[in-house]
């Protein structure tokens, strides 16, 4: 039952981090063009 659970929550919260943090400059990045 703990198979899924094996991934500590401090990698989880890395990669949504790296994921959010990718999604924010992209929309930055889009909206900061001219």
């Amino acid at each position: 039952m703990g198979l899924r659970h094996r991934q500590p929550p401090a990698e989880v919260n890395r990669l949504s981090n790296q994921v959010l943090v990718r999604t924010y400059e992209e929309e930055w990045g889009r909206t900061a063009v001219p």
